[in-house]
Parts: structure tokens; sequence; C-alpha cells
């Protein structure tokens, strides 16, 4: 290893609250850090390289991050060329800024993610009401093109987005065969689907 590069594991987390979160850490990754201690203190990190992943408790698969810019200051956070995987889902163009003001709230978002329906459908199952889908498969690309949200008011979230399904197909218990979709395009804002 060299003088960039970090071990990340559970045990060398310092007991910060919110990272009971985080069940598992493990891996390796690469960065470059530039920081200022001055009055105005700021934190520049540039996540180089990484086979990091850790394991949230909300959701059953290893987030992993493979790139990012961070750069944090006492008023934000901004993160941009975020880019990694959730379980076999990977997202990238990621970038978020998150006003940490009071009350705090990201002012901005946006994101590219490729979603492996079989494999996010019986987590989704446990959370929404699809008790009339037996199965899904294929995957569907999904662009963040525009988030903004208080973090004490998630549910006046401004954002659009766009959802193009790539193959996908649906058992529903009330049909005898699949429900397919080969492409299309499914556009969603705060106002309305379409």
């Amino acid at each position: 290893p060299g003088p960039d590069d970090f071990e990340v594991g559970r045990a060398a987390m310092p007991p910060i609250e919110g990272l009971d979160a985080i069940e598992s850490a493990q891996g390796r990754l690469s960065a470059k850090i530039d920081a200022s201690l001055e009055r105005a203190w700021r934190l520049q990190l540039d996540l180089v390289q990484s086979n990091a992943a850790v394991k949230l408790a909300q959701v059953p698969w290893e987030l992993a991050a493979h790139g990012a810019k961070v750069a944090l200051t006492s008023e934000r956070l901004s993160v941009t060329d975020l880019k990694g995987a959730l379980g076999t889902s990977t997202f990238s163009n990621a970038a978020l800024q998150v006003e940490l003001g009071q009350p705090a709230r990201i002012s901005a978002a946006s994101a590219r993610a490729t979603l492996d329906l079989p494999q996010l459908f019986p987590w989704l199952q446990t959370k929404l009401p699809l008790e009339e889908v037996s199965s899904v498969s294929g995957r569907a690309d999904v662009a963040l093109n525009r988030l903004a949200l208080r973090f004490d008011k998630p549910e006046a979230a401004d954002f659009d987005a766009v959802v193009r399904p790539r193959n996908m197909s649906a058992r529903l218990k009330a049909l005898p065969g699949a429900l397919s979709i080969a492409s299309g395009a499914i556009h969603a804002d705060s106002k309305r689907i379409r």
C-alpha cells in the first residue's frame, strides 16, 4: 500500500452517530486529499480507485463507490463524478450538493443508473404493495435529471427523472402470460408521470 491507500474496515471507523446504518465495510481505496484548516476550512477528496464497499442496514446489497470527487466545508457538501454499484445495479455521473445549514437540504442532484430489476424486486416486494406481481426480468436505465429536497420535508421533493425500460417483463397473477416492455420512456417529475 502506498501513502494514498487506505484500508476500509468497520473496526477502523470512529464512533460517529449515524454509523450504525453501516453493517460492515471492506476493501481498499486510493484517494488524494487536500485540506485547509484555516478559519474557512475545507476538505477535498478525490477517490481515484476503489474496491471498497459498505453494507448498509437498509438494503441487502453492498454499496461500492469506484470513483468520486468530494468537497466539504462548514456550509456545504459537494460530490461530483460519483460512479459505483449497489449490488448488480450500477450508477455513474452522479452529482450531489447538500447545504448543511438549518434546515439541511439537497440543493441539486443528478445521476444515471442501470437497475437490475430481478435483483431489486424481492426487496421492493417488502417495501411496496406488489403482491399481484409474481416476478420481473430485464433492466431499466434511469436518468435523474434534477432533485432538490429539504431533509425535514422529503415529501416536497422537486425532481425530474426518465426511466427507459430494457427488455422488461413482469408476471402478474391476474394474467396468463408475462407483460413485456421492450423499450420506451417514462417521464416523472414532482407534478406528474407521463
